[in-house]
């Protein structure tokens, strides 16, 4: 039996009654996609694949998370251009496209999408997202207002994962939120209050330590920690199914904290997962 078959049945036997099974992928268009990225997506994919073989309706999501933020400029960035470190800390979808048109994102987006074409990975239709889209569109503004009233509970199940207990001084100034400058683009900003209703909250920015406001319904330079991030699409896309790597399934990752924080606070049962991992042969 091929793996991804028997996972199917154990999704069917966990929800017997679904009529479209919902299965997520998401990668950041952080640089050239690698094989990492690679498994991440045909581990849903063909799960998915199984689920349609043996009947069922599915609908498979994959996002791109490009509303993630710059961490390192990949090797084959550095050696076409100067000076890219100044994006570091800006969201993927706003920084310019070193090889050419458009931006950052989209240029490795589209190699992606050209090498799932050219592997024919396209037995099922699936459903992209764009994040950056999504967030920018305010389609998750009662989400983050949610997170926001809830922010001091989400702190708990955090810090109840970690060895070190935290103490009530950052429980008091924790948000689940990250904000991008309205001026400078970059998420060198730090909360400093939020209103009672939370839909308004005020922020400085390492680059000027102004005072700044964005209003979550109607400024699109807000997103949730990926912590939250994670959970709070569960829910809203109403997933059945997401593979995940060795490193969020270990004892206490990040799949046990967003689990609970998808049930505990978004109400929801957290989808099926299983873990991958690649092979490697010692000292390779």
């Amino acid at each position: 039996m091929h793996w991804s078959k028997k996972i199917a049945e154990d999704v069917i036997a966990k929800y017997p009654d679904v009529k479209e099974y919902v299965v997520a992928s998401g990668i950041s268009p952080s640089g050239s996609i690698h094989i990492g990225n690679y498994r991440e997506f045909i581990t849903n994919y063909y799960v998915g694949k199984a689920l349609q073989g043996m009947g069922k309706k599915v609908k498979m999501i994959h996002s791109w998370d490009n509303f993630d933020r710059l961490r390192k400029v990949p090797k084959n960035v550095v050696a076409v251009t100067q000076g890219f470190e100044q994006h570091i800390g800006k969201a993927l979808s706003d920084i310019p496209n070193p090889f050419g048109e458009g931006s950052y994102a989209n240029h490795f987006q589209h190699e992606f999408q050209k090498a799932l074409d050219e592997l024919e990975m396209n037995e099922i239709p699936f459903q992209v997202k764009s994040q950056s889209d999504l967030y920018k569109g305010k389609t998750y503004a009662q989400q983050i207002i949610h997170a926001l009233k809830h922010r001091k509970e989400i702190y708990d199940i955090i810090t109840s994962f970690k060895t070190q207990d935290g103490d009530e001084g950052e429980r008091e100034t924790y948000y689940p939120i990250q904000i991008y400058c309205s001026t400078c683009g970059k998420d060198s900003t730090k909360i400093t209050s939020c209103s009672v209703d939370c839909e308004i909250v005020e922020y400085k920015c390492a680059c000027d330590d102004k005072a700044h406001s964005a209003k979550i319904k109607s400024d699109g330079n807000i997103k949730l920690a990926w912590k939250i991030d994670w959970p709070m699409r569960w829910q809203y896309e109403g997933v059945h199914f997401e593979a995940a790597g060795i490193d969020h399934h270990s004892d206490g990752g990040s799949f046990d904290v967003c689990s609970r924080i998808c049930r505990e606070i978004f109400n929801h049962e957290p989808p099926m997962s299983v873990c991958y991992a690649l092979l490697g042969m010692k000292g390779i």
